[in-house]
């Protein structure tokens, strides 16, 4: 499955089957800037122009979820087991834990301009950020149960 951002709209490819089927529209007033898939590819993360992020069960074409807090466009996201990264244009990288209710368990700083690139590690054990300020910033993810230590190097 293959998803695409187009305009406000979010289109799901099926590779097997070449069926296209519109996810989502998000209005003339936002815009899709980001796509990711979750690791077992039935969750997907859209980030909007407008600053949220939603979550999808693609499988079920269902909304689960809607997260607030970024100010400006989402331009990034990376998903490790439960956990979304979401980078945006403030500058910042926030942290959500599917299992959780709060919409964001931490927020990290330190890019001087806008987090444009996230890349999870296939252990889940790191991320890297990259930013528009020229720099990657490699992120150590602990998990201790439910809680995530983050430590930036």
């Amino acid at each position: 499955m293959v998803a695409v951002g187009l305009g406000n709209c979010v289109y799901l490819w099926n590779a097997c089957s070449s069926k296209v089927t519109k996810l989502c529209d998000l209005g003339v007033e936002d815009g899709v800037c980001s796509v990711g898939w979750a690791r077992q590819e039935t969750h997907l993360a859209i980030g909007k122009a407008r600053g949220k992020c939603r979550i999808w069960d693609a499988s079920r074409c269902k909304k689960i979820r809607i997260m607030e807090g970024h100010r400006m466009r989402v331009g990034a996201l990376a998903w490790s087991s439960s956990c979304l990264s979401s980078g945006n244009r403030d500058k910042s990288i926030f942290q959500c834990d599917i299992c959780v209710q709060e919409d964001y368990v931490s927020n990290l700083t330190g890019h001087k301009s806008e987090v444009c690139g996230l890349k999870c590690s296939y252990d889940n054990r790191q991320l890297a950020s990259g930013g528009s300020d020229n720099r990657v910033s490699p992120i150590t993810l602990l998990l201790f149960g439910e809680v995530h230590i983050l430590i930036i190097h």
